[in-house]
């Protein structure tokens, strides 16, 4: 027999179902009982269903402080412990697309891989990207890193060695044939051939291979980086001047008085060719051509 006026406590209830309004998605009070709080808001406690908090996670799918208040339910909790839990993308991770897009004016090939990165020797010594180009004009920094990871520490042995950056620049460029010229790549040859140079038995480049790319056919005409360079938007006196600079540098690894003769015996025929043009002497395509039917062409 009942008592009047008490509830009668052997009745049972059906749960509860709270409503999604967004998802149509239903939870049950055991559902809340066993989902996890969610710590946010600014006190850090976990925050009570039906009030609103800031959103202040990565991923949250509650509320913002800039939105209209809604009534939390047991699907945003499990939702937005989802999204916690889910790593955040690092933003300097790149990944290239599968087909690198062709970029219109640039030939197929052409720095279609969007990134570089450093390889080879340099990545070595830990250099960045940017502080690549730093090292022409600061060439020491780059012999001690060579002097060092052969275990040198010779600061006088480092300057020494720096000077052969300009002519290794230079090698690397005739060699191919002002292609592959990157900093990255540039340099990369040139730590092997400094290091070259301090090592017992190590092997320098020959001055006959680089004179064979500078009175190759291909340095005649504009046809390529090194064509272009040499004879592209360039005043016979410009194409003297700039021939000239590269003959020098490849004759490091011959002997004083070559390096010397050859130098002085390349000035003379820089000032021969200009004085055969102002003479209406337009035999020659430009001074490539000019110092090919020369001594200078023997050593090709």
């Amino acid at each position: 027999m009942a008592t009047r006026g008490l509830t009668d406590t052997t009745t049972t209830r059906k749960p509860k179902k709270i409503v999604n309004a967004a998802t149509g998605a239903t939870a049950s009070n055991a559902q809340l009982a066993t989902a996890k709080p969610v710590v946010g808001g600014t006190t850090g406690s976990p925050t009570s269903l039906g009030a609103p908090r800031p959103s202040t996670r990565y991923g949250d799918t509650l509320t913002s402080v800039n939105s209209s208040a809604r009534p939390v339910t047991a699907s945003d909790i499990v939702n937005s412990r989802a999204a916690a839990d889910t790593p955040v993308p690092n933003p300097y991770t790149y990944a290239p697309p599968a087909t690198p897009p062709n970029v219109a004016g640039n030939p197929g090939g052409f720095n279609q891989t969007n990134t570089d990165p450093i390889t080879g020797q340099l990545a070595k010594y830990g250099y960045t990207p940017g502080g690549l180009a730093t090292l022409y004009d600061n060439p020491q920094a780059l012999a001690t890193d060579i002097l060092a990871g052969m275990g040198i520490d010779n600061p006088g042995l480092a300057q020494t060695l720096s000077q052969s950056l300009d002519p290794a620049v230079a090698a690397q460029f005739l060699l191919n044939n002002g292609g592959n010229a990157s900093d990255a790549n540039t340099l990369n040859f040139a730590a092997q051939y400094m290091q070259n140079l301090a090592t017992p038995n190590g092997r320098s480049v020959q001055f006959d291979a680089l004179m064979n790319h500078l009175l190759s056919p291909d340095s005649i005409s504009a046809g390529n980086p090194l064509g272009d360079y040499l004879n592209s938007n360039a005043d016979p006196s410009q194409q003297v001047q700039r021939a000239n600079a590269l003959l020098g540098q490849s004759l490091v690894g011959q002997n004083p008085y070559f390096q010397q003769g050859v130098s002085n015996y390349a000035k003379d025929l820089g000032s021969q060719y200009q004085g055969d043009l102002a003479h209406g002497n337009t035999n020659y395509k430009s001074y490539i051509d000019y110092l090919r039917g020369t001594r200078i062409g023997q050593y090709t």
